[in-house]
């Protein structure tokens, strides 16, 4: 297994800002500190396990969190965040846009301090599903 590139991530792209409904003048968008600045990805062909990681700009201590049958998350321990994610490929045994697809659907169920988070993270995914599914066979 080979170290992976870290991938810079556009915080425009991912968090865009929103503009709230009762104040049509301004504009709203998550702290910094919850918006991942870069992913990377690596695949473990032994083992079947594909690993997405997420940098912020500040770390916390992390627990991990079980969705069976293919997923287990590291987040935040205070703050939810995602910090990384494991797939199952070899027991997924579907083609990379259903790998895709699955992660998205899956994000449904993982515990988050709020919405934005889970939107976050998917345009993040999304962002650079192109590399970060690529060595998946």
């Amino acid at each position: 297994m080979i170290e992976a590139k870290w991938e810079t991530l556009q915080a425009d792209t991912i968090a865009p800002p929103i503009q709230p409904s009762d104040a049509s003048w301004s504009t709203e968008r998550p702290s910094p500190y919850d918006i991942p600045t870069h992913v990377r990805s690596f695949y473990d062909s032994a083992s079947g396990v594909l690993t997405i990681e997420f940098r912020y700009i500040a770390h916390e201590e992390l627990v991990e969190f079980e969705v069976p049958p293919y997923f287990n998350f590291l987040l935040g321990k205070k703050t939810r965040r995602i910090f990384g994610l494991r797939f199952d490929v070899h027991s997924f045994n579907k083609d990379k846009k259903k790998m895709a697809e699955e992660t998205a659907k899956t994000l449904q169920s993982v515990p988050m301090k709020d919405m934005s988070t889970r939107e976050i993270t998917l345009r993040a995914i999304q962002s650079k599903e192109q590399k970060l599914f690529a060595e998946v066979a």
